[in-house]
């Protein structure tokens, strides 16, 4: 199916909206779709826009593949054609709309969440509220505003390690064995007064770290069976996927640590039901990425990549259908 003509005046008109990344990033409409453009790894301009004419969020926020006529540009361009053509036709007019959504909602708004703006970008924000009718949903306007405020495309995806807590009084040998069943994924109860019987449970009540190792390492073959030959040759779980969970924890924004290879959670990433061999790295982040569980969306990285690519979109309308 061929791609819809975009005419001249509605290309250059969003050329000109794209100045803020994060209002469009934080639109219903348009960002789940950017952002699913950015999970996808999609850098051909070719591709992002034949993606952008071919699909839509429906009313429950679910991206769908619909006719061009259907998609975020088919049915949003008569609405920037009409804006572009005030702007262009009747300056003063559209002029006044701009300030008085300026003086009448953005700065309101603003000042009633303790926000303050460069007067520059609160014109932009005035300016894309206008263009594409949000004046109407106090939501949309508190989103333009507040994503903008955060809105920081360099800023770095770092966090504090908050470390791992034990959860109770664990004595000095159960918290060793603890470590043991860490290395090779073996989950433990969570409450500390159950470990000891746990324990005594898997390798009796006179029995010794070795001892406990050796059932762990019976355990993790069993349950990554793709491994054994690694784990017989004296790797761990945690050693022989540690690339894995280093991947994972940068694209999460968490510390390597996190990352439990005895929480099921995380299990399932490199363990799915009926593997017989570890899925493929590219595989595994994709499934991060884009499984709600793991919180993707809500990391700096998926918001700074979003907002790289909103940026790019410019160029795909730079250069025209």
């Amino acid at each position: 199916m061929a791609s819809p003509i975009l005419d001249k005046t509605t290309t250059d008109y969003l050329n000109t909206i794209f100045g803020s990344e994060a209002a469009w990033v934080n639109d219903k409409e348009l960002g789940p779709l950017i952002l699913q453009i950015s999970k996808d790894g999609l850098t051909d301009l070719t591709r992002i826009k034949d993606y952008l004419q071919t699909h839509a969020v429906d009313a429950n926020g679910q991206i769908q593949t619909v006719a061009p006529d259907k998609s975020w540009f088919g049915t949003k361009g008569s609405a920037v054609r009409n804006a572009i053509v005030l702007q262009k036709s009747d300056p003063a007019t559209y002029k006044e709309n701009v300030d008085y959504t300026l003086k009448n909602s953005v700065i309101p708004t603003a000042t009633r969440l303790g926000i303050t703006l460069d007067p520059t970008v609160l014109q932009t924000i005035a300016e894309n509220i206008y263009n594409n009718g949000w004046g109407s949903s106090q939501n949309l306007i508190e989103n333009a505003i507040t994503s903008q405020f955060h809105y920081d495309p360099k800023a770095a995806a770092t966090l504090a390690s908050t470390g791992k807590s034990a959860g109770g009084a664990v004595s000095k040998t159960a918290s060793s064995f603890a470590s043991i069943a860490s290395d090779y994924g073996v989950t433990l109860p969570k409450d500390p007064t159950q470990l000891d019987a746990f324990i005594k449970g898997a390798i009796g009540v006179n029995g010794t770290e070795d001892a406990f190792r050796d059932w762990a390492k019976q355990q993790a073959i069993h349950a990554y069976p793709f491994l054994a030959d690694a784990i017989n040759a004296g790797s761990t779980v945690k050693g022989y996927l540690g690339n894995y969970a280093t991947n994972i924890a940068n694209t999460l924004d968490l510390p390597t640590d996190a990352i439990d290879w005895s929480q099921p959670k995380w299990q399932s990433l490199v363990n799915p039901v009926g593997s017989t061999k570890l899925p493929n790295l590219n595989e595994v982040l994709t499934t991060v990425k884009n499984d709600p569980q793991y919180g993707y969306d809500q990391t700096m990285g998926a918001k700074n990549s979003a907002y790289d690519l909103a940026a790019k979109i410019k160029q795909v309308f730079g250069k025209g259908a």
